[in-house]
């Protein structure tokens, strides 16, 4: 279901897998992970009050930033441009490296003066930080005043209602892990290009990652539910989309349909002009996605994002990857002479704990 608000604003720009934090106060694509609180609209009855979010890491992290500020404009929030404009700042956060984490412990700092020329200015942290510290940050932080996770996003609006009722510093980072993946798209202004969501969470559990404990296990949204949001979108202008998650290659819904499926689906049964997806992971990407994109290249951007990793074997055994060197470049032998004019993108680990130079030298070679 798509929520419209009339605030309008400008539509914040992809982000990359790790950056600086910035202010964001577009709504592209937001997702609503049930259970959670009610999204419907709050009427405004008093000026409504500024919040600022400052966001860190990947893409998803970006399309939370776009959901809570939805979600808190319905309950009489607006975005602003500066901390000093805030009633409520949120630090959006990522631990994927531990810089990021030590970058949320110093901007918090940073805050100390709004805080003590406004005892009623709300500092919180939500991200991935606040799913993975929980209770930590509020014993050793005394500025933050709530913490929330990944799973507990919509319940934002009801925590800064009972903390401005004078309710007592509040910690939400419980996962929902038996509640189906069904969530709302809230769209203010997405402008040509936006994000789906179609997967959360992860299985793989690669021993460099902490999203399976910081975004919980992998759950798919039913491809209805995809398919109304794409629709919607669509008749509001929207042009492009990614459909998003953390391994959309493992996507899977309840009547069995698989990745190569929904693509097909959503570029014979939409209006969209173009189609990206991220990220996917190489033991995932079969020849029939392949398939799917040299048939529909007229919707289908060439472009993948498949990231190798390292190009030893015993590092990639060791990173629980589930793939070797050789199956990773036969792969992308067969997607090049399915797709000629493929463009590729990839993450590669360089000094992972244990790597030789002459693994190193492979990695190299692989590239």
């Amino acid at each position: 279901m798509i929520l419209e608000s009339s605030q309008s604003s400008q539509r914040s720009q992809n982000s990359q897998s790790a950056h600086e934090p910035q202010s964001i106060s577009s709504t592209q694509s937001v997702s609503r992970t049930q259970p959670g609180p009610s999204t419907q609209p709050v009427h405004m009855t008093q000026q409504a009050q500024g919040v600022y979010i400052s966001t860190y890491g990947c893409q998803m992290n970006v399309n939370d930033t776009e959901r809570m500020y939805s979600l808190l404009e319905m309950a009489n929030y607006a975005p602003v441009q500066t901390p000093e404009e805030a009633s409520v700042i949120i630090v959006n956060s990522c631990s994927i490296r531990e810089k990021p984490v030590h970058k949320v412990y110093s901007e918090v700092g940073r805050y100390r003066k709004l805080k003590e020329r406004n005892p009623q200015l709300k500092i919180g942290i939500g991200g991935c930080v606040g799913q993975q510290e929980r209770e930590k940050l509020i014993k050793t932080q005394p500025l933050i005043d709530f913490v929330f996770g990944t799973d507990t996003i919509d319940h934002l609006p009801q925590m800064l209602a009972e903390l401005n009722e004078g309710g007592s510093r509040l910690v939400k980072t419980q996962f929902f892990h038996r509640a189906p993946y069904h969530v709302e798209t809230l769209v203010r202004n997405p402008g040509v290009s936006t994000f789906v969501n179609i997967t959360k969470g992860c299985d793989n559990f690669c021993t460099f990652c902490v999203v399976p404990f910081t975004r919980g296990r992998e759950k798919s949204r039913p491809l209805r539910h995809i398919l109304t949001d794409i629709h919607a979108l669509t008749a509001r202008g929207v042009k492009e989309v990614t459909l998003l998650g953390q391994n959309v290659n493992s996507y899977e819904c309840e009547s069995g349909t698989d990745f190569a499926d929904l693509l097909r689906v959503v570029a014979k049964e939409t209006d969209l002009e173009r189609i990206r997806f991220t990220t996917s992971h190489p033991k995932d990407f079969d020849e029939k996605l392949v398939q799917v994109m040299a048939e529909n290249q007229n919707k289908i951007c060439e472009y993948i994002h498949l990231p190798f990793q390292s190009g030893s074997t015993r590092i990639l055994e060791r990173m629980n990857r589930g793939y070797t060197r050789e199956q990773y470049l036969d792969k992308i032998a067969m997607i090049r002479r399915m797709l000629p004019k493929v463009v590729f993108s990839t993450d590669i680990i360089a000094g992972f704990p244990g790597e030789t130079e002459a693994e190193f030298q492979e990695t190299l070679e692989n590239g």
